[in-house]
Formats: structure tokens, C-alpha cells, sequence
């Protein structure tokens, strides 16, 4: 047997430690073993392919060489010319388009058991880490065992055939410096590890052998409850949390989204719990269902032999995520939708929230047309709508977002945060009785219907549309490199949905459609939205508690009076002249040369300036080859103490600051431009980064906003209304958690 056979034919030991690579991993116990002692069988399979499918055991080959070696070996043209691994072209693989200045180098693949994966080399990177998301969550699960998806995401690191030990999947990957973790979303369940980079393979071969072989063992069903009614409690605190709940509550009942997707004891807490977990686990995890990210320093010949070798064993059942058969949509026009719903908040700020259900958006890769509307949305110019709600000191700001985006369907989010003490219970009394709504959130709600109108009656956007895919690019061209951490888990969602080539979101693909944009604003109508105000002024009674978060709430359907005055408003385009869609943006670079290399004798960092006021460093980064300038300064202050009288004015200090800079740089901030004014123990610290070409027009404005810090009586009581409000949130939260974690403690 030649060299390279020998190689082929079997397994190396990868780069870390010999005292955790060189042990030997012989058979293992396919997870058809599992499904087989509880009778279940996977589609399409009969009772004798299921018996003969739990004697299988896979054979391995002792682990005998180097990863180096095997690096050296296993050119790209042998591995392309491979069968078992089924690359998505044999001749030339589907290049990954990446940012210019990117160092990393992409390849994307098939293993034999058809799992697409994603691999990155970084050479320079100290963190290695890895992600699998599988095309299964919570929607999935059974209406009577809400919750069972997040409870077997749970159960898959709780031990497997190779490490039976429970927690010695975690416990490895805390060991060298890493951290594990995992979430389940509506249609996704996600799990990733960061480590440093010389310990990967041993992680990864640790990851790969809970979906080889999980133990799913009943005795660690109980401990793993615990820690999902854990996050329950936690979330009881999360606004987002409670807020999603009620919006679920409100779907129909046959829908999935309406279920309570978190879990619980009440709802987990069952005698057949155990065969549930495997009867979901042997129903949805299969390769196919999944998408496989490694970034890692070694080479892309490395990366992938490590991941044939380890991945390429998971089952492959040939399942569909394929959800039971329920309505279209959750929302229905005349049954629950369009809506008003009154809610009851834990922090101070009131919040307006406008739900859009539209069909999906998932696949829309070549346009995005849904972000694209959302920056529409979210604008926070000089003449904004968010501006001008914002000099009021009514709005804190705002968010635009598509908290759902499925193949069934999606939702578009739009959040305006009110300034506390917006309304009172005062104004909700005077309207109320008329089933209204408070007269400053009818006229709230219906500026932001007035301006969408603004956006649908845009006969061809394609000039503001270009400008929005250029600030894209700029910040794309220029991006930073993602932690690893945050980067793997990411791009293995989203392999679920877009080619590989765009996977990193370049937006140079984007093509312009006029007719797509009318046709998402078109649903972003009074009779398609869902109101939800959250308020504590609310001074009435509510009439209903959510049952899994025990949130109090008021829903009906959108009152006609306040129908009919949104829908005038969005024919007539009543919306003031002094509120406009974006302007152009005049911070968008197009000039990215590199500065001159200092003298080969300047030493660095060298000492521009020294005096009795000032002293001014330098330093070229000249590693970095990018046309990007950062600087930090400390203004330190005689009369600034620690006490907290000294520290608070401090604070509201640069709120000051930072609020008059809002509007000023929201348009850098499109392009990549950071602005960061903070408060130290001494004084102040400034932070700045972005492209050299109009840096000193950033730097201008915020030395101007130092030296003249406007106080307009307006906005002074709004911003310190709104740090209050978060301080006191912040304090309610650490004492409502240190309670929390006494009780559980005791």
C-alpha cells in the first residue's frame, strides 16, 4: 500500500497535545441503536432495515500520522478527484466571495454523508471554533411537548458512545481556554464551541460525537430539565422575551408559532419525557438537515481532512424539515390582524411596537429588499422622522428589524422606545373611554404610516437604493475580522438559505428591484399591523395574562376610527416637509490609498507633542494595510472625583454629548465609522475609528459637541429622564436576579 493509500484509508492525529490526540477511538454505537430500543424507525424504513441498521458499527483505522503530514499529502487536486467526499464542483469548488482585505481563505464542500460545510483558514487567529446548525427547532415540536426541541438540544452533550462521560464535551473545551454553547430557534437549533487553536481537533472530534452516537441517557434528563426551566426563569426578566410571547400568544392556536417555544418543568416535566427526546432526536437530526462551519489556523487541506474524518460519520436519514400541517399564516386579516394590544412592561421606557406579516423573505438574497426597507425605517438623519420625534423628547430611538424570516413566512418589527414619562396614565384616561389611543401615539403611529407613504410613493428609488448598497460595500470592503465565535454559528445559519458564494453577505451582488420594494411596503399597511404599546402608565385593568410569562395584556382589533385616520394619512402623504426619506450621504469614501511609510528611523510611537497641557502620540500601523485611522484621547479634569455625585453628572454629561452626535454621524456610522464619547473615573474618554479620507469631518464634529455641549430644555429632560430610567432598570435587574439566584440556591 503506497503512502498516500495508507493515508486515505485511514485517520492522523491532529495538532494538539499528544496526551488528548493519541488516544484511540475505536467503534462506535450509531444512534440507530438508540432508535431501535425504543421502536422508532426513520422514513421510509421498514422493521428489518431498522434491525440490521442498529448491528452497524463504523470501522476505523488507527491513528497513525501527522496532521502535518497528511496536510502535505492531500493536495486539493487529490481531494477534488475523491468519491467520498462529493464537492459542489469537482473541477473548480463554488468560490466564497470575501472582503478584499480578508486574510482568511474559504472553501465550501459536501462530506459523503452529503453534510454542505464551510471551512476557513486563518493562520493568524489564536481562537479556533466551529458550529453545526441543523434545519429543526422549536416549531417542530409537539403541540402537547412545547419546549422538547430546546430540552434535546440539551440532551446532545450529555454524552456520547466515545466520551460517555457526561459534560466531557464542555468540560474539554473549557479546559483549553474556550466556551461552548447553543440556542433553538423557530426552524433552527445551532451548536458551536470557540478554543484556542491548537486544541480544534480534539473539539471537534468531541462535537462530531454527539451526533454520531448520542447516549441521550434517561439519567441526565432530569439535570437538563433543571437547566432549561433555569433559562425559563431567567427570560421571565427579558423584555424581548415577554414581548415575543404575547405577539406568539396572538397567532392562531394550530399554528406553531403560537406555542410556548422555551420550555419548562410544567410543560417538560412528564413521565415518557425520555422517549419523547429520542423519538424528536431520531425525527429531525440527520446530515442532510445540516451545515457544518470550521475556522481554524491550519490549512484548508487540513481543515477539511479533519472534517471528512470526523463529520462525515454522522447519519445521513434523507429527513425533510417538514412542519405539520397548520395554517399559512399565524395572522389572518379579519380574525386576528389588524390588532391593538396594551401590555405591561417590566422597565420604565414605554415602547411602541408595529408587526408586518409578509410572506417570506427568506431566499431573498439578491435583493434584500426587507433590510433595505428597514434602513428606510430606521434613518436617523438630521431630517428624519426619528429626528423630529426625537427634538420633541418624545423618542429615544427606534429599530426596524425582521424578527421572523422563515420559508413559511416573516415578520417585520418596527420599535419606536418612547422617553419615560411620554405618556401618563393621564392621557391613556382621556382617550381610552373612546376605545382610542392616547392623542400623542395616534399621531406617532400615524407619522410613521405618513412616511412609509413617503417610501411607497418614490416612483423609482434606485439612486437612494445605490447609495444604501454603496454605504454596504464601504463597510464591507473595510469590515474587521469577526471573532470566530460569532462568526461560525452565523454562517451556518445562514448557509440555510443563500448560495455559498454570498454567504458572507457581499453586497456587490445586490440587484435593484423597484417592483420588490413596492411590493414589501405594500404590506406595510394600517390593516396589515399589529400594535403592540407597552406602557406602565397604562391605568386600566388588563383583561387577559399571558400564561407562559404571566404577562397582563389588553388585545381587540384595531379600533375603525383609528383605521380609517392611519390609512388618510398614508393616501394623502400628510407628512410635514421638514421629514424626508435619506439624504445622500456625503461621508461615503472613494478614496482608498494608503498613507506613505514613515522613515525606516522614526520610532514608534513616536511623540508629536509634549507640553504641560498635552502630549500627542503616533504610532503607522502598518501591519493592518488598510486606509483606516483610530484614535484615542483621555481629557482628564481637575474637577472630576470618583463620588457618585461627580460620577452621575459625569454621565449625563456625555448623554449630552452623544445625543447632540446622533443625528450628526448617523451617516458615518453607515460606512463603518465609530464615535464612541464615555465617562472614566478622571474625565473623559474619546474614541474614534473609519476611513481616513473624511475622518477629520468626524473628529471635527466631535471636538465641536465637546466644546459647545448643547442644552436644549427638551432633550436635556429626555436624555436624563432616559439614564435614569436605564439606571434603575440595571438595579432592578441585579437585585431581581441576585433574588432569583438566592431562591435557587436555598
Amino acid at each position: 500500500m503506497s503512502e498516500r493509500e495508507r493515508l486515505l484509508a485511514g485517520s492522523y492525529q491532529g495538532a494538539g497535545p499528544p496526551d488528548d490526540e493519541e488516544k484511540r477511538i475505536h467503534s462506535r454505537l450509531p444512534s440507530e441503536e438508540l432508535a431501535a430500543a425504543h421502536g422508532v424507525r426513520y422514513k421510509g424504513q421498514d422493521a428489518t432495515t431498522a434491525r440490521d441498521a442498529s448491528c452497524r458499527r463504523p470501522q476505523f483505522a488507527p491513528l497513525d500520522l501527522r496532521c502535518k503530514q497528511a496536510a502535505h499529502l492531500l493536495d486539493s487536486d487529490a481531494i477534488n478527484s475523491r468519491p467520498m467526499t462529493l464537492m459542489r464542483s469537482a473541477s473548480d469548488p463554488t468560490p466564497v466571495l470575501h472582503p478584499p482585505t480578508d486574510p482568511r481563505r474559504y472553501r465550501t464542500l459536501f462530506l459523503s454523508n452529503t453534510l454542505p460545510t464551510l471551512l476557513i483558514s486563518d493562520p493568524t487567529t489564536d481562537t479556533a471554533a466551529a458550529a453545526l446548525s441543523l434545519h429543526t427547532g422549536n416549531w417542530h415540536d409537539p403541540s402537547a411537548v412545547p419546549g422538547l426541541a430546546h430540552l434535546t438540544e440539551h440532551m446532545m452533550f450529555m454524552g456520547s458512545t466515545a466520551y460517555p462521560q457526561e459534560g466531557a464535551y464542555s468540560q474539554y473545551v473549557l479546559g483549553h481556554g474556550g466556551a461552548v454553547n447553543g440556542y433553538t430557534l423557530s426552524e433552527e437549533t445551532n451548536f458551536h464551541f470557540k478554543v484556542e487553536s491548537a486544541y480544534l481537533y480534539g473539539a471537534m472530534d468531541r462535537m462530531a460525537a454527539a451526533f454520531v452516537s448520542p447516549l441521550l441517557a434517561e439519567s441526565s434528563i432530569t439535570r437538563e430539565l433543571l437547566a432549561v426551566h433555569s433559562e425559563y426563569s431567567k427570560n421571565l426578566l427579558t423584555e424581548e422575551r415577554r414581548q415575543w410571547q404575547v405577539l406568539a400568544t396572538q397567532a392562531l392556536p394550530e399554528h406553531p408559532m403560537h406555542h410556548f417555544s422555551t420550555g419548562s418543568l410544567h410543560s417538560l416535566n412528564r413521565s415518557d419525557i425520555h422517549a419523547e427526546v429520542v423519538r424528536f432526536h431520531h425525527s429531525h437530526y440527520s446530515a442532510n438537515a445540516m451545515r457544518l462551519v470550521v475556522i481554524g489556523r491550519d490549512s484548508l487541506n487540513t481543515l477539511q481532512y479533519q472534517a471528512m474524518r470526523l463529520f462525515a460519520r454522522i447519519p445521513n436519514h434523507h429527513l425533510h424539515a417538514t412542519l405539520p400541517p397548520t395554517p399559512a399564516a399565524p395572522y389572518v386579516h379579519g380574525v386576528n390582524l389588524p390588532s391593538l394590544t396594551y401590555m405591561q412592561p417590566i422597565g420604565p421606557s414605554p415602547t411602541v411596537s408595529l408587526y408586518f406579516p409578509l410572506p417570506s423573505q427568506f431566499h431573498d438574497h439578491r435583493h434584500r429588499t426587507a433590510e433595505y426597507v428597514c434602513y428606510l425605517l430606521s434613518h436617523e438623519g438630521p431630517s428624519s422622522l426619528v429626528a423630529r420625534w426625537r427634538a420633541r423628547g418624545v423618542v429615544h430611538h427606534v429599530n426596524a428589524t425582521l424578527t421572523v424570516d422563515l420559508p413559511s413566512m416573516a415578520v417585520l418589527q418596527y420599535t419606536l422606545t418612547l422617553v419615560d414619562g411620554a405618556v401618563t396614565s393621564g392621557d391613556f384616561e382621556d382617550r381610552e373611554q373612546h376605545g382610542d389611543m392616547p392623542a400623542l401615539l395616534t399621531e406617532l403611529v400615524g407619522s410613521v404610516f405618513a412616511y412609509l407613504s413617503l417610501a411607497a410613493a418614490e416612483a423609482d428609488g434606485r439612486s437612494r437604493w445605490q447609495e444604501w448598497r454603496s454605504q454596504l460595500q464601504v463597510a464591507w470592503d473595510w469590515a474587521q475580522k469577526r471573532d470566530p465565535y460569532e462568526l461560525a454559528p452565523l454562517l451556518a445559519k445562514q448557509m440555510h438559505s443563500t448560495p455559498d458564494e454570498f454567504v458572507l453577505d457581499p453586497p456587490q451582488h445586490l440587484q435593484h428591484s423597484n417592483r420588490s420594494t413596492q411590493q414589501l411596503l405594500s404590506w406595510l399597511t394600517p390593516d396589515n399591523a399589529m400594535v403592540h404599546v407597552a406602557a406602565r402608565a397604562y391605568p386600566f385593568r388588563y383583561a387577559r395574562r399571558e400564561p407562559w410569562y404571566s404577562v397582563p395584556y389588553t388585545n381587540r382589533s384595531l379600533p375603525v376610527a383609528l383605521l380609517h385616520q392611519w390609512s388618510t394619512r398614508m393616501r394623502s402623504h400628510a407628512e410635514p416637509s421638514v421629514v424626508t426619506l435619506p439624504a445622500s450621504n456625503s461621508f461615503i469614501p472613494d478614496d482608498f490609498s494608503l498613507q506613505r511609510e514613515d522613515e525606516a528611523d522614526i520610532n514608534h510611537p513616536a511623540v508629536l507633542v509634549s507640553n504641560d497641557y498635552y502630549r500627542l502620540y503616533y504610532d503607522q500601523a502598518l501591519a493592518s494595510r488598510l486606509p483606516v485611522t483610530l484614535l484615542y484621547f483621555n481629557l482628564f479634569s481637575p474637577v472630576v472625583d470618583p463620588s457618585p455625585a461627580h460620577q452621575a453628572y459625569l454621565l449625563l454629561a456625555t448623554a449630552l454629548v452623544n445625543d447632540n452626535l446622533a443625528s450628526l454621524l448617523y451617516q458615518a456610522r453607515l460606512v463603518g465609522y465609530q464615535a464612541a464619547v464615555t465617562s472614566s473615573p478622571t474625565g473623559v474618554h474619546v474614541q474614534l475609528s473609519g476611513v481616513t479620507q473624511t475622518f477629520a469631518r468626524v473628529l471635527q464634529a466631535v471636538v465641536d459637541a465637546l466644546l459647545a455641549v448643547r442644552v436644549d430644555g427638551v432633550r436635556f429632560a429626555a436624555v436624563k429622564a432616559s439614564l435614569v430610567a436605564s439606571l434603575s432598570s440595571s438595579m432592578s435587574r441585579r437585585t431581581a436576579l441576585i433574588c432569583f439566584c438566592c431562591r435557587y440556591a436555598v
